[in-house]
């Protein structure tokens, strides 16, 4: 599918557009309010935590407010992701 083409996913859901470079320009954004900022690849297999918060935000109804420590389910895969053992 053309990524500028309206889209209707259900029979009486509101149409919406919704396209890559709005993400981007607001990632550019929000990076130009820091001093550095790498960004680097790495397989969605060894990145579980946005996948995880991702599922957790919509199975929230697409709505979730983060503080300074985020979810504290993020902690231990977190951790994992980084290849570290912690028990707590």
């Amino acid at each position: 599918m053309h990524k500028n083409k309206l889209t209707k996913p259900h029979k009486n859901a509101p149409i919406t557009k919704v396209t890559s470079e709005v993400y981007l320009q607001d990632i550019w954004r929000m990076a130009s309010l820091f001093q550095l900022v790498k960004f680097c690849f790495t397989l969605w297999q060894c990145n579980r935590v946005a996948h995880s918060v991702a599922a957790y935000v919509v199975k929230q109804g697409g709505r979730f407010g983060w503080d300074e420590l985020g979810p504290e389910f993020t902690f231990n895969i977190l951790a994992q992701d980084a290849n570290v053992a912690i028990h707590i």
